[in-house]
């Protein structure tokens, strides 16, 4: 018969293999997330905008509304410019409106109900495309996930804790940037007595504007306010927003 080792040395053995394969396992576990972890430190070393997150605004101020209160897309509010005379506002469909005001502002109007999905078909204005249809998601996040999305930084992209989590974190940093890429000026909280949310963005320099995302107690509300020539007419400013903002309600 062969010799049998004392148990001491099997169970010596034993607790050596554990202590290679558990740590082994253990690296392959957390490497994903140790990967997500490190790609959004990465980015963020490139662009220090991944680690602002929303703050209160300093103005509170309200600009005097300049004409008759708006209503399009289930909700109403007041505007401190006076609608375009030569463009009419366009109404895509229920939920999303193009609106001109004299100063050469477009607002850009969408709203949907919390928690629903909306999907609408776009034609190409320009290029060899032009008309061909294409799909369109104008989907409102809801308000929770929109305070998420805005407040997640690299940090939120952690290390020890569930692929899941760790995953949903980093996506949300990559949305975040989606939505500020254009916007890097500033991220805000914003109060009215009918609505809540949050500002991107303080200055009109393009198209892109400014995007206030709103919450009613029926509605997910976004309001992009841009200018195909930042330099004609006068600024966009914080008493602005901030009359939009204070106005703002459902309208049903």
């Amino acid at each position: 018969m062969p010799d049998r080792k004392p148990a001491w040395i099997r169970l010596l053995a034993a607790v050596g293999v554990l202590a290679l394969v558990v740590p082994a396992c253990a690296a392959l576990y957390i490497y994903p997330n140790f990967k997500l972890h490190l790609d959004a430190k990465f980015r963020a070393r490139d662009d220090a905008f991944y680690w602002k997150t929303p703050v209160a605004l300093s103005d509170s101020t309200s600009a005097p509304v300049k004409d008759e209160p708006i209503a399009y897309a289930g909700v109403t509010f007041s505007a401190p410019w006076e609608l375009s005379a030569s463009s009419a506002p366009r109404v895509m469909n229920p939920h999303w409106a193009f609106i001109d005001f004299e100063t050469g502002l477009r607002m850009t109007l969408v709203t949907v109900a919390p928690g629903e999905a909306v999907h609408v078909t776009v034609a190409l204005a320009k290029g060899g495309d032009s008309g061909v249809q294409y799909p369109f998601d104008i989907t409102v996040p809801n308000y929770e996930e929109m305070r998420g999305t805005l407040f997640s930084t690299p940090a939120t992209v952690r290390i020890f804790t569930s692929r899941a989590k760790a995953k949903a974190a980093d996506d949300a940093l990559t949305r975040k940037w989606e939505l500020t890429q254009n916007h890097n000026d500033g991220i805000f909280t914003v109060n009215g007595p009918e609505c809540r949310g949050f500002q991107i963005g303080s200055l009109v320099t393009s198209d892109w504007g400014i995007r206030l995302l709103l919450y009613t107690g029926k509605r997910n509300v976004q309001i992009r306010i841009g200018k195909q020539h930042p330099d004609v007419g006068p600024p966009v400013t914080q008493a602005d927003l901030n009359l939009i903002v204070q106005t703002l309600g459902d309208a049903d």
